[in-house]
């Protein structure tokens, strides 16, 4: 995408600001974007200061920077504020409330790209309008194939999938999706109907201009932006189960996990690294008295490895896709075969059940903050991570039992990234060159290393200051990990 065309998307509602005092929530690109427009229509005596949850340096652009709990001395509603970020609105929104600001202070922003706003401002979905146009055959099959992947359209339902082309075919079609040649007129779509956009450029069409309901699934423009949006789509687009019945299942299952582990004193967690091979010979009585924390690919291991897990964790967006959708296929296979719990996020939970009926009596949906947390029935969420050891893996087991021992979790050796269940390294695991929007971990791996070590160090202090106690049972080129490394023996006459 070219920058120009993503500064306009971001500032299609920036056009009427007034001359005030402005705020800026964020310090990154899409808050640079909007400063650049205040200044340029008001100067830079317009801008106040910037908040920012996780400050780097106390100013920014010459300005002050604060975190919302330090801004107290201020009349916060003497100034508006905008909200650098296209995903976090509803979060980054509720948090201004939560120091006063009212509402009608708070600049409306573009939303197309946040999954979060949809969930919270979006009650049911009844129908689906697809735009731009469709303008070739292999690119129809590609959209539909990933739709089908989260839109499922009940054979009791009226609600449909609209895709316009610009062309005549026959191709087969999942129930409720129909194709359409004739003017687009999305209008004409009602209050309950949304339009998901599939390629990002197109947001600035003027077709969009008066259209309610807006959202974009163009993995081009963000990582992981499609499976996030349609995700939060399915959960409402689905109108057979409430979300509040999946999250009193999540909570019915997380409470029989706990009392499934309340006899073990200790809880393992498996990453995925080479140190996993032999895990069943090195530490056969420490398994047999814990609770067992795996993730993404360990069902590869099932013929070399003579455990069972007492908990599955993928939160990856990826493994939705069609990408790994034979990997999920296999993931599903695995926990319904051995009666494990598998715990994904919450937003997932509605298109699992979908896909995988059986599955509705194991999976645990938990649901997202941007705080450090250790889940619970009551409060049942995961930290926000970009690694599912740290975001879900190490949570869970802290939440099962006060020690967690870690296997695996290996890291990088020599620039490449080795897995117990793979013959050949992966060297640039995080690297998604087609994203517009990248976070920094994407660069390179050794980036993504320095990012992982700070994930951890969060979350492990974190748990520590609650009582738990964290150690490494094999080593690992993760200094935080590594830290927390000991030798430990087994007395084999035991």
């Amino acid at each position: 995408m070219e920058r120009d065309i993503y500064k306009q998307i971001l500032l299609k509602k920036m056009k009427k600001l007034q001359k005030a005092k402005y705020v800026i929530y964020g310090t990154k690109d899409v808050a640079l974007i909007y400063y650049d427009e205040v200044i340029r229509k008001f100067g830079e005596d317009s801008i106040a200061f910037f908040i920012d949850g996780k400050k780097e340096s106390d100013y920014f652009k010459g300005k002050p920077v604060f975190k919302c709990d330090e801004i107290v001395d201020k009349n916060v509603n003497d100034y508006k504020y905008i909200i650098g970020s296209v995903s976090k609105i509803p979060f980054l929104s509720n948090n201004l409330k939560k120091m006063g600001v009212k509402q009608d202070s708070i600049i409306d922003t573009i939303n197309h790209f946040s999954a979060d706003y949809l969930e919270e401002n979006i009650d049911n979905i009844q129908n689906i309008f697809l735009y731009p146009p469709i303008e070739s055959k292999t690119i129809l099959e590609e959209i539909i194939k990933e739709l089908d992947n989260y839109i499922i359209v009940s054979h009791k339902s009226k609600q449909s999938v609209k895709i316009y082309t610009n062309f005549n075919i026959e191709i087969a079609l999942p129930n409720g999706y129909e194709l359409c040649n004739e003017k687009v007129q999305l209008s004409q779509s009602k209050e309950k109907d949304i339009v998901l956009v599939w390629e990002a450029e197109r947001l600035i069409d003027r077709e969009l201009e008066n259209v309610e309901n807006v959202f974009c699934f163009d993995n081009k423009f963000i990582v992981h932006l499609g499976p996030k949006i349609l995700t939060a789509v399915m959960t409402k687009f689905m109108q057979t189960k409430s979300e509040e019945y999946y999250k009193e299942l999540s909570k019915s299952h997380f409470s029989d996990l706990i009392d499934k582990c309340k006899n073990f004193d200790n809880a393992i967690v498996c990453g995925g690294g080479p140190s996993l091979n032999d895990l069943d010979k090195k530490y056969g009585e420490l398994l047999k008295n814990s609770c067992i924390v795996v993730c993404n690919g360990f069902h590869n291991l099932e013929k070399t490895l003579n455990i069972i897990p007492t908990v599955y964790c993928v939160e990856d967006y990826d493994y939705l896709s069609g990408k790994l959708r034979e990997q999920m296929d296999r993931i599903v296979d695995y926990v319904i075969r051995n009666k494990v719990y598998l715990c994904v996020k919450l937003r997932w939970v509605a298109v699992c059940c979908a896909r995988y009926p059986q599955l509705e009596d194991l999976i645990i949906g938990i649901d997202v903050t941007e705080h450090d947390v250790i889940p619970s029935v009551e409060n049942l969420l995961h930290t926000t991570s970009d690694n599912v050891v740290t975001s879900m893996c190490a949570p869970v087991a802290s939440g099962l039992t006060n020690n967690v021992y870690f296997v695996g979790c290996d890291g990088v050796k020599n620039g490449e990234w080795w897995h117990a269940d793979k013959s050949k390294p992966e060297r640039e695991l995080h690297k998604y060159t087609d994203v517009f929007l990248q976070p920094k971990y994407c660069e390179d791996i050794m980036e993504y290393i320095k990012t992982l070590n700070l994930l951890y160090k969060r979350f492990l202090e974190y748990g520590e200051s609650k009582g738990k106690k964290y150690y490494l049972l094999t080593h690992s080129t993760i200094e935080e990990l590594e830290k927390r490394y000991f030798e430990f023996i087994e007395d084999k006459n035991t």
